[in-house]
């Protein structure tokens, strides 16, 4: 059955149907399931056969109004055509049609539709920057028309944003029901306290120095993560419980024709040796390079006690090639706690020759990251459950800590994220480089 829109004025028709065919003449009707309307005329022709109604009454809007009446009322944009006109009120406000999503963030809005498989992206559309009444009503229409433009009917478009904050201000007035992303999260989860741009900061699957706010920038990063953090049952989008974002898989935004720091950072497990030294049992870490608020890893290392000298020997040579220089003064490791140093050193004085000891000595600089981290989470007034050891405050800011702890690499990596994660969001690190 076909849901039908007929006009007629001083003997010329203009028509459309549910099957998308158009016409400029009589039409010769068939599979009527309903007709709307605007003209007196088409009322007395067809009522007594079918079922008739006034479209601008059936939209909640007066009798004798026009079609373009009906149009400006909901829409702005520009026609071709009478005939994309209809197609347009059709697809808009008559036709049901699937759910769609929109983003809003500040004036920037982004159309996208969501499933099991993930999100596409449909358009963007930024309104003017300055709002007032007419403005804001203005710029609503344009996006009533590119959504409609796209073939979602207005009823099934659903608007969503990160924090309540979106809904102030002249779109207000218009924007009802809308989605606000952090009451899908528990009230005690890590993600409360984050704004619209840490959202899309710790959504997106790329690391860079600076992230765009704006809607595209924010459903962008929903859809490079979606797997991770979202789910969508019955085009309903959801946030996952217990998420944890681990910065050690993503994809760096590195420019190699910049600038960049290297430096180290390590775990240790010690134990007792033989005559009672206090030694390094374990060694793991991890070689980052970073770029303002870059950092991303590119060499992992792990090594028992027996390898200890070998693998520093290759951890260092591997940090010569990266950092392009055969001669290196200083070597910068950051450690959580000083006890890692006062592992490592007496371990590498035991392997190593007096000589290559001194050259240890003389290179590596140990910086002890605890305190840097500490003033982080008491200057943000973050809630650390338990001791405040890597793990537990990994998971008060929302980082993957890595199990089983005490492995030396997991250790380091988890050091990585959380280094990571405030370097994204505050821009501090513990050491300038």
């Amino acid at each position: 059955m076909l849901i039908w829109y007929i006009d007629e004025l001083d003997g010329k028709y203009i028509w459309y149907n549910s099957a998308h065919k158009t016409g400029e003449s009589e039409p010769s009707l068939q599979d009527v399931e309903i007709i709307y309307t605007q003209s007196e005329s088409i009322i007395n022709k067809y009522s007594e056969q079918y079922t008739v109604k006034i479209l601008s009454l059936e939209l909640g809007l007066l009798v004798g109004m026009s079609l373009y009446d009906v149009y400006s009322f909901f829409f702005e944009g520009k026609l071709i055509s009478d005939l994309d006109m209809l197609s347009l009120i059709f697809k808009g406000l008559i036709m049901n049609s699937n759910q769609c999503y929109c983003m809003k963030v500040g004036i920037d809005f982004c159309l996208f539709t969501c499933n099991n498989s993930g999100i596409r992206l449909l358009d963007t559309y930024q309104s003017s920057n300055n709002l007032r009444i007419y403005s804001t009503g203005k710029s609503v229409k344009v996006l009533n028309f590119i959504t409609a433009k796209l073939g979602y009917n207005l009823k099934n478009r659903r608007f969503i944003c990160w924090d309540k904050d979106e809904l102030t201000g002249e779109y207000s007035r218009y924007i009802h029901n809308c989605i606000i992303m952090k009451n899908l999260v528990a009230s005690d989860s890590h993600l409360q306290r984050l704004n619209t741009l840490e959202a899309i900061k710790y959504f997106s699957n790329t690391v860079k120095d600076a992230y765009a706010l704006t809607g595209r920038s924010m459903v962008t990063a929903m859809a490079s993560s979606f797997m991770t953090y979202f789910s969508c049952d019955n085009d309903i989008i959801d946030i996952r419980s217990n998420i944890y974002k681990d910065y050690t898989l993503l994809e760096a935004d590195i420019d190699d024709n910049k600038d960049s720091s290297y430096g180290l950072i390590i775990d240790c497990e010690g134990n007792n040796n033989l005559i009672g030294q206090y030694g390094c049992r374990e060694l793991g870490g991890v070689i980052w390079c970073k770029q303002k608020r870059v950092i991303t890893i590119v060499d992992r290392f792990h090594c028992d006690e027996f390898l200890l000298g070998e693998t520093l020997d290759t951890v260092l040579k591997n940090y010569k090639d990266f950092i392009g220089r055969s001669k290196i003064t200083e070597i910068p490791i950051l450690t959580f706690g000083g006890a890692d140093k006062g592992m490592l050193m007496p371990s590498l004085k035991e392997v190593s020759s007096k000589y290559q000891y001194k050259s240890y000595e003389s290179q590596l600089k140990f910086i002890d990251a605890r305190g840097f981290i500490e003033d982080f989470v008491l200057n943000n007034a973050i809630i650390v459950c338990g001791k405040r050891n890597l793990g537990n405050i990994a998971k008060s800011i929302g980082v993957l800590s890595y199990r089983p702890t005490h492995n030396p690499l997991n250790d380091s990596l988890t050091l990585f994220n959380i280094l990571s994660y405030i370097l994204q969001n505050k821009g501090g690190f513990p050491i300038e480089v």
